[in-house]
């Protein structure tokens, strides 16, 4: 799966997905009300942003593509039915596999971060069809 330069950049966090704008840079602080937080790419007429790593490898990098309101509120949703699914490295890490295979999409792609409202509804449905194997109880 190759993906174009517009794509790449969007994923990066360096182009607004809404509007098609550069982002900037801009302290967390200036979004939520708690200090320390760190930093975020940002579109301030979309209200859209992503939270940008403070350590490691990826230092200064966004932690995937913006998000406007509503599809914050939908990887909050996501991302807790997705942790319902595993309790340990190994089966977080098959639990990727299997939802890289369900999307059809490249591993290094099967990230939360990455995924635009039309694939959450999808991480949705993986959530449904794997919550007998894990046993655990989706609502």
């Amino acid at each position: 799966m190759e993906l174009n330069e517009r794509q790449q950049r969007v994923l990066r966090g360096e182009i607004c997905p809404y509007c098609g704008r550069e982002t900037e840079l801009v302290n967390a602080d200036k979004i939520y009300s708690r200090k320390g937080l760190g930093m975020v790419m940002m579109c301030k007429p979309c209200n859209a942003y992503v939270g940008v790593h403070e350590s490691g490898p990826n230092k200064g990098k966004a932690k995937g593509r913006l998000a406007g309101p509503s599809l914050r509120s939908l990887k909050i949703r996501v991302h807790a039915e997705l942790d319902r699914l595993w309790s340990t490295p190994e089966e977080r890490e098959r639990m990727y596999k299997d939802l890289s295979e369900f999307l059809s999409i490249p591993e290094e792609y099967t990230h939360i971060g990455m995924f635009g409202e039309k694939t959450m509804g999808k991480v949705f449905q993986f959530c449904h069809v794997n919550k007998e194997r894990s046993g655990s109880r989706i609502e």
